[in-house]
C-alpha cells in the first residue's frame, strides 16, 4: 500500500485526535510531536495499530474540572476553576505536579499530563502519568489568601487523587509476595489516626489482616478483637467530623484499652 494511502498518517491521525479535542492547541502540539517521532514504527508493526496504541496513549484516563471558591481578604468570594488530568497508568500511579498560572486550562494541563507519561517512564521508574492546576494566579496574593484557596482546591482534590496509606499496604503486599507469604491473617498494628493512617488501616482489612491499634498525640488504642470495618467507620466520623481524641474509642467500644501517652510499638504484631 503506497505511503499516501495509509489511514495512520500523522495527518489524518492528528485530525482524529483535533476533531475529538478542538481549541486545544497546546495539546495538539505535544501530541504532534510525539506521534511524528513514533507513526514509522507503529507503522512498521501492525499490532500497535490493531490494539490502538496511539489512539489509547492520547485519551486521557480522566479528566477532573472542578469549582474552586474562596475568600480573598477583603471579604469578597473568588472563584476559580481546578483541574486533575489522570492521563495514563499503564506502568504506575499517576504522578505530576499542580500549574498554578492564570494560563491554566484544560488544553495545557493535557499537554503537560501527556508530555509527563514520556518523562517518568524515561526514569525507570514504574510512574505514569498526570498533571493538575488552577487557573489561580499566586502573584500578588497575600499568605493568607494563597492558604485560603489552597484549602479550598485541596477539599476538593483529594477525592481524585486517592488515599496516601494505600500505598504502604500495596508495598507491604509486594514486599511480602517476594517471599511467598500474604497478609491474609496478619496482626498490624498502625501508629497514627489521620488519613494515611485510616486508610493504611482501610486497605490491610480489604487484604484479610487485623488492625488492632491507632494512635494520636494523647496516645493509643488497643483493641485485642481487631479494629474491623464498622469500627474504623467510627474512628473517621470520631476524628474528621467530630475531631476528637481516640481515646472516645474505648468509650463506644468498652473492650479495648487506652494506653495514655503511649506509642503503639509495645503491642505484638507481625
Amino acid at each position: 500500500m503506497a505511503l499516501a494511502e495509509k489511514v495512520n498518517t500523522v495527518e489524518n491521525f492528528m485530525n482524529g485526535l483535533k476533531d475529538r479535542n478542538p481549541n486545544q492547541p497546546e495539546f495538539h502540539q505535544a501530541v504532534e510531536e510525539i506521534v511524528e517521532t513514533l507513526m514509522p514504527y507503529y507503522e512498521a508493526n501492525p499490532v500497535y495499530e490493531k490494539h490502538k496504541i496511539l489512539e489509547r496513549l492520547t485519551e486521557p484516563d480522566r479528566v477532573i474540572s472542578f469549582r474552586v471558591t474562596w475568600e480573598d481578604d477583603k471579604g469578597e468570594v473568588q472563584v476559580n476553576r481546578g483541574y486533575r488530568i489522570q492521563f495514563n497508568n499503564s506502568i504506575g500511579p499517576y504522578k505530576g505536579g499542580l500549574r498554578f498560572h492564570p494560563s491554566v486550562n484544560e488544553s495545557v494541563l493535557k499537554f503537560l499530563a501527556f508530555e509527563q507519561i514520556f518523562k517518568n517512564s524515561l526514569t525507570t521508574l514504574p510512574l505514569g502519568g498526570g498533571k493538575g492546576g488552577s487557573d489561580f494566579d499566586p502573584k500578588g496574593k497575600s499568605d493568607r489568601e494563597v492558604m485560603r484557596f489552597c484549602q479550598s482546591f485541596i477539599s476538593e482534590l483529594y477525592k481524585h487523587v486517592g488515599a496516601t496509606g494505600y500505598g504502604c499496604v500495596y508495598f507491604m503486599r509486594e514486599m511480602l509476595a517476594a517471599n511467598g507469604k500474604t497478609l491474609k491473617g496478619k496482626r498490624a498494628i498502625i501508629s497514627g489516626a489521620g488519613n494515611v493512617a485510616q486508610f493504611t488501616a482501610e486497605k490491610l482489612l480489604e487484604f484479610g489482616a487485623s488492625v488492632h491499634t491507632l494512635s494520636d498525640s494523647s496516645g493509643t488504642i488497643y483493641d485485642a478483637d481487631g479494629i474491623d470495618s464498622e469500627k474504623l467507620a467510627f474512628i473517621m466520623d470520631l476524628k474528621n467530623v467530630k475531631r476528637q481524641r481516640i481515646s472516645e474509642y474505648t468509650k463506644q467500644y468498652p473492650n479495648a484499652q487506652f494506653l495514655k501517652g503511649e506509642n503503639p510499638w509495645s503491642i505484638p504484631c507481625d
